[in-house]
């Protein structure tokens, strides 16, 4: 790579970014950041989305990541910019999405001094750096010009490191234009990219112990993500193993939620009994990259409560996860790449587990049912929106969901295959998410990406379909429009008898869609839904379906 003498910050900020493969620069401009804004426009390889509010270019990035395995740069300007980015950034860190959040500090020299938008956390200032190093892998402030080509490397190499997560960098607004000596290095001179390697004997040890388990479970979680083809490799183990399998929400993009062998998704909410049942009578689990979250195990105490019998092996590459909520008999920091490597020798030797036919046959019977009819009263059934969804989704579509009560249907109730995509933020569980991140993966997905959104969620990211005016990018948005924050309602309505703070009135989201020059349907039936999304999927145009619900009796039960 080249060295130069007296290059800007700016320049060479942007010139880390194209070395590090960034595509896009999500946010929101103001006075102190606009200065970087005008040199990443000026360059033309990074592309500049031009958010409406900063949170949403954060959960766009977050899409965006998700679909394509790239990292983004989030820009907001000091103060409230960066400050409206918190809730989109913690959900980045739990869910382990990496990103790197550029901030723009006042002036050096103002520091302190009561400046606009001062956030320095001098005197009455607010501290910007202490809130995002709560909610970051890190957070750093340049103190000199001359140090931030080494803090932008070590912002990249921190977050996409280990457990990756978003790094927040601060640059006081005064540093922009200073030039200093700069050597061009690429990405992978200043980080470790090889995997961890899994041990070989005890990866004996835990194939040995599943073969030799009568009722064994392995479980899928978010840490078994690496990138690359693990997507393949799972569907091999599973395959070369015939054990049955569940996922957690986060993890359902790494699997075939088709295969015979897949008992479900973990979420106690809407979640299918047979899937809790096995857990309950299993005696091994293989935990790959399960985090064991109480949305989706339900515990209250310790393990005996989920997993009464079960000897657990626990890999993760995060070793921090390793016996945080159940302890575990076997464990073991790697990947699952890395464990799928060190079993092969193991798979060599063996075929499927000895008992494979028989959890064939018991997951077929017990998976294997009749759709009950569920009629259209009074509005669309939750329940035939799923039903229709599954049918008329294509093979290519790429998924997402928000949270609240249309997440758990959408997680627990719509399968989806290995050629689509799943994505969804889990742990933070934030309202509005699926909107502005169904944008960002649609700037990468080439087949239909669909989000699948509460009213409440949707009224809260809404100002974000502007950005539908100036990107040429296609989703469809599912509206679930119960009127209610629907989980919170139904929460209410069990503890206090009364709807308190949980119902609200809507617009008229077809009419709205006009406006964003969207099409817009409102559909009241599964006949009309299925129409919509029929028509949806055709042309260039995005779309918003409002699926005014009904009566939701029965909306939880198993089938």
């Amino acid at each position: 790579m080249s060295e130069e003498s007296g290059k800007e910050v700016r320049e060479i900020i942007v010139d880390i970014m194209k070395n590090e493969g960034v595509e896009y620069a999500f946010g929101h401009t103001g006075a102190q950041i606009r200065f970087l804004w005008d040199s990443i426009d000026r360059d033309e390889q990074v592309n500049v989305v031009f958010n409406k509010q900063e949170g949403n270019a954060v959960y766009m990035a977050m899409g965006h990541y998700q679909q394509s395995g790239k990292v983004g740069v989030v820009l907001g300007t000091t103060g409230p910019g960066v400050q409206n980015m918190v809730a989109g950034i913690a959900s980045a860190h739990l869910d382990s999405i990496p990103m790197v959040i550029i901030g723009s500090m006042v002036p050096s020299y103002s520091a302190g001094k009561n400046a606009l938008q001062d956030s320095s956390g001098r005197g009455r200032a607010v501290d910007q750096l202490q809130i995002f190093q709560a909610c970051t892998k890190s957070a750093m402030l340049a103190m000199t010009p001359g140090e931030i080509p080494t803090i932008f490397r070590e912002a990249f190499r921190v977050a996409k490191s280990g457990r990756p997560g978003p790094v927040y960098v601060d640059v006081p607004g005064d540093y922009w234009q200073h030039k200093v000596d700069y050597q061009s290095l690429a990405a992978e001179t200043y980080k470790c990219i090889s995997p961890l390697a899994a041990d070989l004997v005890q990866t004996e040890h835990i194939m040995s112990r599943l073969y030799a388990a009568q009722k064994p479970v392995i479980v899928i979680g978010e840490g078994a993500f690496e990138g690359g083809n693990i997507r393949q490799q799972i569907r091999d183990f599973i395959d070369q193993t015939g054990i049955p399998f569940a996922v957690s929400p986060l993890a359902k993009d790494y699997v075939d939620e088709i295969d015979l062998l897949c008992l479900g998704a973990l979420r106690v909410t809407g979640g299918n009994r047979y899937l809790y049942q096995c857990l309950k009578a299993a005696d091994f689990v293989l935990s790959l990259g399960n985090r064991f979250e109480q949305w989706e195990w339900d515990w209250m105490s310790d393990k005996k409560t989920v997993l009464p019998n079960a000897v657990i092996a626990h890999i993760d590459p995060d070793e921090d996860e390793i016996g945080r909520v159940f302890s575990a008999e076997y464990s073991m920091r790697t990947s699952a790449s890395g464990f799928f490597t060190a079993a092969q020798s193991f798979l060599t030797l063996n075929s499927r587990h000895p008992k494979h036919d028989e959890f064939a046959r018991e997951c077929d019977a017990a998976l294997s049912f009749v759709r009950k009819v569920y009629e259209d009263n009074g509005g669309l059934h939750p329940k035939n929106l799923i039903k229709v969804a599954q049918d008329v989704l294509p093979d290519d579509a790429c998924i997402l969901c928000d949270t609240g009560n249309i997440g758990s249907l959408v997680i627990t109730q719509l399968k989806t295959s290995l050629t689509q995509r799943f994505f969804h933020a889990q742990r933070n569980s934030p309202m509005g998410y699926s909107l502005p991140a169904s944008m960002g993966a649609a700037l990468e997905h080439q087949g239909p990406v669909v989000s699948f959104i509460g009213d409440g969620s949707f009224n809260m990211t809404s100002n974000e379909l502007a950005l539908l005016l100036n990107i040429q990018s296609k989703i469809i948005i599912i509206i679930a429009n119960d009127g209610s924050s629907g989980a919170i309602r139904d929460g209410n309505l069990r503890d206090f008898n009364s709807t308190t703070v949980s119902e609200h009135e809507n617009p008229a989201y077809a009419e709205m869609a006009k406006s964003y020059n969207m099409k817009g349907f409102t559909v009241n039936n599964e006949h009309e839904f299925s129409e919509a999304l029929l028509q949806s999927l055709e042309g260039t145009q995005s779309v918003i379906i409002d699926a005014v619900f009904g009566d939701m009796s029965g909306m939880w039960e198993e089938q």
